[in-house]
């Protein structure tokens, strides 16, 4: 059996604890992939949020992570180059805060990248509290312009 690759998993948050708390919950007892590190970037948040997400690491026991506290404001963009910069994984991933991955998201998204060498990006089904499907993926046309 060969090795897994790693995983560096890339959050942005700001002022948002209530949804980040559901999320650690989530990627803790969901994420049962064998080489993962998260990345966590605080986007300057104006409250005491970045204390409170070191308790709440050491809560969980995330041993492969760590907070990346921003001292101005960054764009969206400008968060995800930064996390890419720091992360060590050979794959990359880019998870907002505000979903909740499910049980055994993280071991099928890389079976798919590893079942096929010629894609370079997956993404994930999302639905909403509802149960109606939010976002399902991407493909591109035949015009060469992606859609959903």
């Amino acid at each position: 059996m060969s090795q897994k690759p790693k995983v560096s998993i890339i959050t942005i948050q700001r002022n948002n604890i209530p949804y980040l708390e559901k999320f650690i919950e989530a990627l803790v007892k969901n994420t049962k992939y064998p080489d993962y590190e998260w990345i966590l970037i605080d986007n300057l948040s104006t409250t005491d949020c970045v204390e409170h997400l070191k308790k709440t690491q050491r809560t969980w026991g995330i041993k492969k992570s760590f907070i990346i506290q921003n001292t101005q404001m960054k764009s969206f963009a400008e968060n995800c180059n930064l996390g890419a910069s720091k992360a060590s994984g050979d794959i990359l991933c880019f998870l907002n805060d505000d979903t909740e991955p499910q049980k055994g998201w993280l071991t099928e998204m890389v079976k798919v990248l590893e079942k096929d060498k010629d894609c370079g990006i997956v993404g994930a089904k999302m639905w909403f509290p509802n149960q109606m499907i939010q976002h399902c993926g991407i493909a591109f046309h035949k015009n060469k312009m992606p859609g959903h």
